[in-house]
């Protein structure tokens, strides 16, 4: 089970002076999202942050759609160098993507 959401700064501070007590002055965050996810829920959770990102992908469905498909593989290639969801930016810029092409496949139901 992770620390929290909440206290995770302060986890990654303890962390740091007693396993490096030399870098105290500089403490790090996680630099994926993947690491982010399971440093504050655990384990499971990251299973569960895993199912969620990749199961769209699983679908049959999803492989007619480029765009929706690009989209995903864009974001999933961002959290392996930076936790995208953690920041305001890139919390809005998936959920603008992922439901703009989302949108546009249930266009092409219809037309």
């Amino acid at each position: 089970i992770g620390v929290g959401i909440g206290d995770l700064k302060s986890a990654a501070e303890i962390t740091y002076a007693t396993k490096f007590p030399e870098r105290v002055d500089r403490v790090k965050m996680p630099h994926n999202q993947f690491i982010y996810v399971a440093m504050f829920s655990g384990l499971l959770g990251l299973l569960v942050f895993c199912i969620a990102i990749g199961y769209p992908l699983t679908k049959r469905a999803t492989y007619h759609h480029f765009l929706y498909l690009a989209v995903t593989i864009i974001f999933i290639s961002s959290f392996i160098s930076e936790y995208t969801l953690e920041t305001q930016l890139g919390a809005t810029a998936f959920s603008f993507f992922s439901m703009l092409a989302l949108r546009l496949k249930e266009f092409d139901k219809v037309y």
